[in-house]
């Protein structure tokens, strides 16, 4: 038999404390309740499920222009079409005009939506020579072109309206007419005068004889309107650089098709009705029919050279 004197109070303390925690830990473990998730079969393996649509600009973006074109020196930004994002993929392409087209100048744009057969994009990635011999792209393997089935998802991207990463197609840009160059020529086409310029300076004022008849026929682009359905073809002269409120003379230039070379607009006059020695400045302008205002060039606002290269002067 035990002597609860020999017991400590220290020790009487411990083993109470003891037998109460054991008490308590196995009645907690009975009244804790059924785990609901026990049950849930997580299963072990986790499929990767492809969504996109695989002729979307989206997924041709990851799959195709940014792993094979965005590559360091080719379509990285450093010249167009720039494929490091979605967006400047879809804005350096749908509607963008090209810098360079075959010899025929079959292209417009490096994507035309709904055609492909129009668009220099695929003609790019289908056609080995395009300008020059081995030019189909990309260009990193040179020979060896994109995959069939990539080729096929950008054309039916193309064929399906080219649509951007939202789901809308673009609409036809509609920009203002544009002419920053121009050729003077006699009336017989034979010989041009827009490049005898005073003390051979590119951009000084050129040179014609008095009582000398020729056209200034200026170079038009529009991507909507025919040259020969511009309204208000109108050429101004003055002899202040920005005096076009109320110009000296002006003619209405008539349009021309000149089979094999296409339309133009001829701006007829004679030279002896202006003061000779003088600066004879010039500017064009009409309207493509879908803007308010007349498209103008040179403006006042334009650099100085390029009102001087618009200019003229008539020898006594």
């Amino acid at each position: 038999m035990f002597n609860l004197n020999k017991i400590s109070k220290k020790q009487w303390v411990f083993g109470i404390l003891a037998m109460t925690i054991t008490i308590f830990a196995c009645k907690k473990d009975e009244e804790l309740p059924p785990n609901p998730y026990d049950s849930v079969d997580y299963g072990t393996t986790s499929p990767y499920i492809d969504s996109l649509n695989q002729n979307s600009i989206t997924s041709i973006h990851r799959d195709i222009f940014l792993p094979k074109c965005a590559n360091p020196g080719c379509h990285d930004g450093t010249f167009e079409p720039d494929y490091r994002t979605i967006q400047s993929s879809y804005s350096t392409m749908v509607y963008h005009r090209i810098n360079k087209n075959n010899v025929e100048e079959s292209f417009t744009f490096r994507v035309l939506p709904f055609n492909k057969e129009e668009s220099v994009l695929y003609e790019r990635i289908t056609n080995c020579c395009f300008v020059n011999q081995d030019d189909r792209m990309p260009q990193d393997n040179i020979g060896v072109g994109l995959p069939d089935e990539d080729i096929a998802r950008i054309g039916a991207w193309i064929d399906e309206g080219a649509k951007d990463f939202t789901g809308n197609t673009a609409s036809y840009p509609n920009t203002e007419p544009s002419f920053t160059f121009f050729v003077a020529i006699d009336t017989l086409f034979a010989t041009t005068y827009q490049d005898n310029r005073v003390d051979d300076i590119p951009y000084n004022p050129f040179i014609l004889e008095n009582n000398l008849e020729l056209y200034v026929v200026p170079l038009i682009e529009d991507d909507s309107t025919s040259t020969a359905n511009l309204l208000n073809p109108t050429l101004s002269f003055s002899y202040t650089a920005d005096g076009f409120d109320n110009p000296d003379y002006q003619i209405t230039a008539t349009p021309i098709a000149i089979p094999g070379e296409g339309e133009f607009m001829l701006c007829r006059f004679n030279t002896s009705q202006f003061l000779t020695d003088t600066t004879v400045y010039m500017r064009f302008s009409c309207n493509d029919g879908d803007h308010p205002n007349d498209t103008q060039f040179p403006l006042n606002s334009s650099p100085e050279p390029y009102k001087t290269y618009w200019s003229f002067t008539v020898n006594p």
